[in-house]
């Protein structure tokens, strides 16, 4: 009877296959079902301080903006997503230090380091202005500077999770300190993003990312040891 439980029973999986929207900046090649375009990237791919397996060259992003078209490359409304990539920060100080952005109006995709009112922590939100719609992991940036780094940003079902390094993160609000939470609402409608873009005009010190890719859909729903490169 049990077996019979067990061979009956659905087991979880997450999106798989060629993700919607991705870039490998090493190969230099759009690798998502949507082509798209980054601006900016001539002079700013580079090899980066320390080699990650699958790559030889990444994006630095610097002070840079990298504009990502077409804008509604990313778009899924309310719906679910997966945005994920290895990244090395070489900055240790204090300061916004913002890795991807994209916004309509205050409200959008954002994955930075936040300034010490956050504790300096890596911080994932889908409307950055509003505090309560902030959320970070424990990690702070010191501890996850110069050194090679997996992050994805997702929403299932009106709900954001974070893994880093393959692992899901308790989520702590605004500048709060309790991570016992590892999935926190967020229902916020991004359509019509009127900015996607890698960088941000004064992000300090230096990110580099080999590649990104993004799911309309949830792509991890377990623990995980991430690979590269991310779309084979």
């Amino acid at each position: 009877m049990l077996e019979a439980m067990l061979m009956c029973k659905k087991k979880a999986s997450g999106v798989k296959g060629q993700p919607d929207v991705g870039y490998n900046f090493d190969t230099d090649r759009s690798t998502g079902k949507t082509a798209i375009a980054v601006a900016n990237l001539a002079g700013n791919v580079v090899a980066p301080p320390v080699a990650l397996a699958g790559y030889s060259k990444a994006l630095n992003e610097g002070n840079n903006n990298f504009g990502i078209t077409p804008l509604t490359a990313m778009d899924v409304g309310t719906g679910d997503f997966t945005l994920e990539f290895a990244f090395y920060m070489t900055n240790t100080t204090s300061g916004y230090s913002i890795m991807f952005f994209g916004d309509n109006n205050g409200i959008g995709y954002e994955i930075r380091f936040a300034n010490s009112g956050y504790g300096d922590r890596l911080q994932v939100s889908l409307q950055p202005g509003v505090g309560n719609s902030n959320f970070s992991v424990k990690a702070t940036r010191a501890q996850l500077a110069n050194k090679w780094n997996h992050i994805a940003f997702q929403r299932s079902k009106g709900k954001v999770i974070v893994y880093l390094n393959g692992v899901k993160q308790g989520l702590a609000i605004n500048t709060g300190i309790d991570y016992s939470v590892s999935e926190q609402p967020s229902a916020q409608d991004i359509s019509g993003t009127k900015t996607l873009r890698f960088g941000y005009t004064g992000l300090a010190g230096s990110a580099y990312i080999p590649e990104f890719a993004f799911y309309k859909g949830v792509k991890y729903v377990a623990d995980f040891t991430p690979s590269y490169p991310l779309v084979k």
